[in-house]
């Protein structure tokens, strides 16, 4: 922890010291308005749910996670296919991405978004394995087909995406030690600030952020009735006010459906200058098992290429896309070539390319294309196909939270 940070926390500590039994019932004043309002109780106008919602933000700790853009940090977004047109693969990233500009007057509100108002919903990937995560939090079900986009933190620029964790005080309160895997530094901050704040200071900053938590990962089961319009009138307040911050890319917060992995709602722009779409994967829900467990039967991955999603899909034999730890070990060439999680590799006559080597004009006679979405083991078989490309094949596979469950044909 640097000094500046330091610096910052002891002057939070003494602020609240200061009429500290006044900060409690302040505190616990808005969040009673609040919170009745959610609840149906007493209805508030929208500028003194945006007054409140300031006021309670200045008793949480906002200390943003810096993640360096040459992490190949992992983005994960699901989205249903809906066209009846009988087929399965949207062909534009814009279609799997944020809602554009020119159309985002139809956006309906959402959790952290008002009407008309555009957000990158996805679930940050830091256990490499968020797939059921995703599809949970987009209400998929048996036979739904979901098109999954992957974005990546652009490595080729310098700097960092900067994220504020919603609520991770409340988080320590509980006992759990790190919070969305994050730094062990917040930690550290918690605990210099519970060291020289006074209990009943440290009860305003609990109260505050355990009500955040809670309307942030409060479930809706009709999105259309006027329970969730008041439960999202006041997160899309808590949303506009971390993100008018200029420095801020997004925020984290814990996911509805599962405690595995944390929802990340970035802005557009910082979308568009610090991430990257690497690739994507369409899946057809073959059983739901639970709120966040499914078996899936891939339909094919994708390469993007501008805009565009150019689909590989075989018709004979179910495929998933590669996932497993260490060095892919090609057939054709016995060479071994170090990869990362979420690199797209593609291989030719022995040779393995990472996505940025891929040159338009090479010619694919026998080619491997591999989205590589997580560290596990499992066996590996390339199969030679009437199309010409290999390709890797399973059986459908099983994912739960935290866990995919894959065996090689």
């Amino acid at each position: 922890m640097n000094e500046n940070i330091q610096q910052q926390i002891l002057a939070k500590a003494s602020e609240l010291n200061r009429n500290s039994s006044e900060h409690r019932a302040i505190v616990q004043e808005i969040v009673g308005e609040l919170r009745a309002h959610v609840d149906g109780i007493r209805k508030l106008e929208e500028t003194r749910i945006v007054s409140h919602v300031a006021r309670l933000t200045a008793y949480t700790l906002g200390v943003p996670v810096s993640i360096p853009l040459s992490s190949n940090t992992l983005f994960t977004r699901g989205v249903k296919y809906s066209e009846d047109d009988g087929g399965v693969f949207y062909r534009k990233t814009s279609r799997l991405s944020y809602i554009p500009s020119e159309i985002a007057h139809k956006t309906r509100q959402n959790r952290l978004n008002k009407a008309g108002e555009s957000i990158f919903y996805a679930s940050l990937d830091t256990q490499n394995a968020s797939v059921s995560t995703v599809l949970a939090e987009i209400d998929a079900n048996k036979d739904d087909v979901i098109n999954l986009l992957y974005s990546v933190t652009r490595g080729d620029k310098p700097g960092a995406l900067h994220i504020m964790p919603i609520g991770i005080m409340d988080y320590f309160r509980r006992g759990i030690p790190v919070p969305f895997n994050l730094h062990p530094t917040f930690k550290e901050i918690y605990e210099l600030l519970r060291k020289f704040a006074n209990p009943i200071a440290m009860e305003a900053v609990h109260l505050c952020d355990e009500f955040m938590n809670s309307i942030l990962t409060a479930k809706v089961s009709d999105k259309k009735n006027e329970e969730s319009f008041g439960l999202y009138d006041v997160t899309c307040a808590l949303a506009k006010d971390f993100l008018s911050a200029p420095q801020l890319d997004g925020i984290l917060y814990q996911s509805t459906k599962s405690s595995s992995f944390p929802n990340a709602a970035l802005k557009p722009a910082s979308v568009d200058e610090k991430l990257r779409y690497a690739g994507a994967a369409a899946y057809k829900i073959v059983d739901k098992l639970g709120e966040a467990q499914f078996t899936l039967r891939c339909l094919g991955n994708g390469i993007v290429e501008d805009d565009q999603i150019i689909w590989i899909t075989i018709n004979l034999w179910k495929t998933i896309p590669l996932a497993f730890i260490g060095s892919l070990v090609l057939t054709d060439s016995r060479k071994k070539l170090p990869i990362r999680r979420s690199d797209l590799l593609l291989t030719t006559h022995g040779r393995i390319l990472r996505r940025d080597q891929f040159c338009e004009r090479l010619t694919l006679t026998r080619v491997v294309i591999v989205f590589v979405t997580g560290f596990y083991e499992t066996d590996i078989r390339m199969l030679k196909c009437s199309s010409g490309y290999s390709q890797i094949f399973a059986k459908p596979f099983t994912c739960s939270r935290g866990l995919q469950r894959m065996k090689a044909r």
